[in-house]
């Protein structure tokens, strides 16, 4: 113990010795925690929580047909999605989401808007 309060009385009076190097120590750092702060909020963010207002969403579990001989996903058909509901004790909710485009016309000017069809316990199982 005594040993470390040398070298911190050391290093304060090297710093005060110092003052110019000791601001561009302190700028570096200040900076560097900063930046590497705001980038590991960024990447948490769209990366490891997308959904910032969803609740446990380390539990979530998305699930997509497929087709036998196919390389490609297709969706699940909704008996399919009844079956699973009725079958399925693991799971707390089952939803059901669409992604469509539609046209959208208005006064005259029409515009591709996306959206979707869900079902009905689509905002309650987010939460």
């Amino acid at each position: 113990m005594e040993a470390t309060l040398q070298d911190l009385r050391y290093g304060l009076r090297e710093l005060r010795r110092n003052p110019g190097f000791s601001l561009l120590a302190i700028l570096c750092l200040t900076l560097g925690i900063g930046a590497t702060t705001a980038v590991f909020s960024w990447i948490e963010g769209i990366l490891l929580r997308p959904f910032p207002m969803v609740a446990e969403q380390e539990r979530m579990v998305a699930m997509v047909g497929t087709l036998r001989g196919a390389a490609d996903h297709d969706d699940v058909s909704w008996p399919d999605l009844q079956d699973l509901k009725a079958s399925c004790q693991l799971m707390d909710w089952f939803i059901a989401d669409r992604n469509l485009r539609y046209d959208l016309k208005y006064r005259g000017t029409a515009e591709r808007v996306s959206g979707s069809v869900v079902s009905a316990n689509y905002f309650k199982a987010w939460g």
